[in-house]
C-alpha cells in the first residue's frame, strides 16, 4: 500500500492557561451555567496563535456542543449565545474598569 507524505509548513502548538484569571472566569461562568468547568478543547481556536505562539494569556468561552464543533450539523441555541454574551460583557466590565 503506497502512502502519501504530507508536509506541514505551519504548526500552532497546543496551549493551556492556568492562572488566577481562569478561576475568576469559571466562577463568573457558573452564574450562567452551573455545569461549567475548566477543561481543554479537542477542536481548535485562534488561541493556538495568541497563546501558543505569542504567549498572550488566552481564554475560551464557548456555547454549543464541542462534539458538533466545525461540523456540518453544528448549531448553538439562542439561550447559550445569550449566556455567552452576558459572560463576555460582564468579564470586560470587570477587567477593564
Amino acid at each position: 500500500m503506497d502512502r502519501e507524505i504530507i508536509t506541514i509548513e505551519h504548526y500552532f502548538p497546543a496551549w493551556i492557561y492556568q492562572g488566577e484569571l481562569s478561576l475568576h472566569i469559571l466562577s463568573l461562568t457558573k452564574k450562567y451555567n452551573s455545569e461549567a468547568s475548566l477543561e481543554y478543547w479537542r477542536s481548535s481556536t485562534d488561541g493556538v496563535y495568541s497563546a501558543g505562539i505569542r504567549n498572550i494569556p488566552t481564554i475560551g468561552i464557548s456555547p454549543g456542543n464541542e462534539e458538533l464543533s466545525h461540523k456540518p450539523n453544528e448549531y448553538v441555541s439562542i439561550k447559550e449565545l445569550e449566556a455567552s454574551r452576558k459572560i463576555y460583557a460582564e468579564l470586560a466590565l470587570q477587567l477593564f474598569r
